[in-house]
């Protein structure tokens, strides 16, 4: 993982399948307190996960899917934000792409 040069924008490779905990501990000014974490499935696309207690679903897909929500960068399956603050429950699904 790399920090970029933008304020608070972070760069990591997944290179192979499995289970992955992004932790940025005490970064910022309100300090990051928990965990990212990042399950990948080697040969199959599995559902987005249900949101729970009321959580939202924040869907981003791979490269020419429409995607009116969450639309990405000239349908590259590239995405930038300025900030995302997820609550309990909330469910962030990255499809592959």
């Amino acid at each position: 993982m790399e920090k970029s040069k933008s304020a608070g924008e972070y760069v990591f490779t997944v290179s192979d399948a499995g289970h992955y905990s992004v932790e940025l501990f005490g970064q910022g000014d309100s300090g990051l307190r928990n965990a990212l974490l990042i399950f990948l499935d080697h040969d199959t696309e599995p559902a987005c996960p249900e949101p729970s207690g009321g959580g939202k679903l924040y869907r981003y897909t791979g490269p020419n899917v429409p995607n009116a929500a969450n639309p990405s960068w000239a349908n590259t399956g590239y995405y930038a934000f300025d900030t995302l603050t997820l609550g309990a429950g909330d469910v962030v699904c990255v499809e592959r792409g």
